[in-house]
């Protein structure tokens, strides 16, 4: 029968620092009452049933609302405070494009989000007489919002994931007949302004909060923001955040993007944007040798037998009135804004692999016309002889193909992965829909702003490399490269190629779907913990290791010595190139529950120093 669990031992912590009252209520003769209602199961495992009391649990974390209550009412104005989580519906971007994608494999695609999400609001009552949202204004001096200053209140205390992501002032809280707080009868969070308090939307005050606003409404896709929404609510990613932190540059504010995590509203980011005087190394570089970067390096050291043939493709549904000749100038001019697509690589006497720079004038972008409707060609073999054209040596490396289909008309765009990665193509796409729609509307091509060159970038890994951070982690590295379980073959005396393979494609059901998106968890952890579950049933081991992709482009952590470079100089937001960081993760899975799979999965992924970047160096 369901009881309460209790865990005692060792283990078990003494109590709340500070708070003798939550300790006597938590902590009894040594051990720790969950509050997690269980029962004991014949095969010696617990089955969860929920909560018995108020504790939280968000993403992994356990969450005493009544700790955060305490802070809040320690502020000097709030009288009464009551935190809950809630679920909201996650709000789609608008889509703004005109050229859709209709195929991208990449390794790094961007995952969809959660239908819904899970989030911390906090429902506050002041100790002022009157309690509307413009005495409560006054009361804070005007210029600082109560709602801004209570977050700052509970971030100087509290970890960030304790922080509420909304603050909602009320005038009084509800009560049931019988004097209790009514949680059914409070407000929800406006999930048009998702990240927004009660208080009406409070619009950029000086020159900075203005420029952050414009920036995330680009970025983003929104309009009607304030100044103290939430950008991760809004749907702002790593990727994005690196995108802000370039367009703030050009505009002569100096945020990183480990701020952007810190400090996740407009107005907190407007306060700690410094001004720049320094100008990043945008320069065109010159023609020349420029270092291969890990992931390069990398490549080459496969010995492939053909190292030409190793592409990305794009096919893009594009308007039936989409011009050939405009089309191939937009495209020419992406050649001459992005430094890497001037890459050409060579092998010397001594088999060495070495890449360089041609001059802008000697790069073009090859475009050809295809009409499938009158040319009984087939699709494939056209795309199959377009991809095999390209050369790493001689060119070209990137080229496109306009096919008139029955279907209408399409942009097959095809790149050498030496040349791009995920992020570059939506770099390249982003600014050929600007280049053509420029060309129509004034015949001339401005492109954003270049950032820091890739070679420039290959360097800085260099240098970097033999920093004391960098060369800490070897350690690491090494236990996790240490033998672990092989996986079981059928036959090791087989060819053992990708044409012996097969696939099994399952398709989840709509329940399955939303109970997998209510976990709320990230989609690369669910998918490593299916993948770990999967291969330790195979190989009967609880240890294995995986290779894990990241787009490469983090900034370094606090641990590594930066001091001799100036990595104020450096943002690759724009920048075309493969970053492509690739690094090994041993995964131990023990019996536990799905739950405490994923949980272990997730802390193991976090384990991981600098997103995986120092393996390769």
């Amino acid at each position: 029968m369901p009881g309460e669990l209790y865990i005692g031992g060792v283990g078990v912590a003494r109590g709340y620092l500070n708070q003798d009252a939550l300790t006597a209520e938590r902590f009894t003769e040594g051990k720790y009452k969950t509050g997690d209602r269980v029962a004991y199961r014949a095969d010696g495992r617990f089955e969860y049933f929920g909560r018995l009391d108020s504790q939280i649990k968000l993403r992994g974390f356990r969450i005493e609302p009544g700790e955060i209550e305490s802070v809040l009412c320690q502020h000097a104005q709030v009288e009464q405070a009551v935190v809950v989580l809630t679920k909201q519906a996650a709000i789609e971007p608008v889509k703004t494009e005109e050229i859709k994608t209709e195929e991208i494999k990449t390794e790094e695609t961007k995952t969809e989000e959660s239908r819904h999400r899970e989030r911390l609001v906090a429902y506050v009552t002041t100790k002022a007489a009157a309690k509307t949202a413009e005495k409560i204004a006054e009361m804070s001096g005007g210029s600082e919002h109560l709602a801004d200053e209570l977050r700052s209140h509970l971030k100087a205390i509290l970890p960030s994931y304790m922080v509420p992501a909304h603050i909602i002032l009320l005038e009084a809280l509800p009560l049931t007949v019988n004097g209790k707080l009514d949680k059914q009868a409070l407000p929800a969070p406006d999930s048009v302004a998702v990240g927004r308090s009660e208080q009406a939307l409070v619009r950029a005050r000086d020159r900075k909060e203005e420029i952050i606003a414009t920036i995330w409404q680009q970025i983003l896709n929104r309009d009607n923001l304030g100044i103290y929404d939430n950008f991760f609510d809004l749907g702002g990613d790593s990727i994005s955040g690196m995108q802000i932190v370039s367009k703030a540059r050009e505009q002569g504010l100096h945020l990183t993007p480990s701020q952007l995590f810190q400090y996740q509203t407009i107005s907190e980011q407007a306060a700690i944007a410094q001004e720049q005087t320094t100008v990043c190394k945008t320069a065109t570089p010159t023609p020349g040798a420029v270092s291969l970067s890990p992931i390069q390096t990398d490549f080459f050291a496969q010995n492939l037998a053909n190292p030409h043939h190793y592409n990305q493709a794009v096919m893009l549904e594009v308007d039936s009135t989409t011009d050939f000749s405009t089309l191939q100038t937009a495209l020419a001019a992406l050649a001459q804004h992005h430094d890497g697509l001037r890459l050409r690589f060579e092998n010397d006497s001594q088999h060495t692999w070495t890449q360089q720079y041609e001059k802008n004038d000697s790069v073009s972008v090859p475009l050809d016309e295809f009409d499938l409707i009158s040319d009984k060609t087939s699709l494939n073999e056209i795309v199959n002889k377009l991809q095999a054209s390209l050369n790493i040596t001689e060119g070209p490396l990137f080229r496109g193909a306009l096919l008139t289909l029955n279907t209408g008309k399409r942009l097959l765009l095809i790149a050498h992965h030496l040349l791009v990665d995920g992020v570059s193509w939506r770099i390249l796409l982003s600014d050929l829909a600007l280049a053509y729609q420029q060309l129509v509307d004034s015949n001339s091509v401005e492109l954003p702003a270049k950032t820091t060159a890739f070679s420039y970038w290959t360097s800085h890994l260099e240098e970097t490399a033999s920093k004391q951070g960098v060369q800490s982690e070897k350690p690491y590295w090494t236990d996790v490269c240490r033998s672990v379980s092989r996986l079981p073959v059928d036959e090791p005396s087989g060819s053992n190629t990708v044409d012996d393979s097969h696939e099994v494609v399952v398709t989840l059901g709509e329940a399955q779907t939303s109970q997998i998106q209510m976990a709320d968890q990230p989609v690369d952890v669910l998918l490593l913990t299916a993948l770990a579950q999967t291969l330790k049933q195979w190989s009967q081991a609880n240890t294995l290791a995986v290779d894990v992709e990241g787009h490469g482009r983090h900034s370094w952590g606090d641990n590594v010595d930066v001091s001799q470079i100036d990595v104020s100089q450096i943002n690759i937001s724009r920048t075309v190139g493969w970053f492509t960081a690739l690094y090994p993760l041993r995964l131990f899975l023990s019996s536990g529950s799905i739950s405490e799979q994923v949980s272990q999965v997730q802390a193991q992924l976090k384990q991981v120093p600098n997103h995986g970047v120092g393996y390769v160096l």
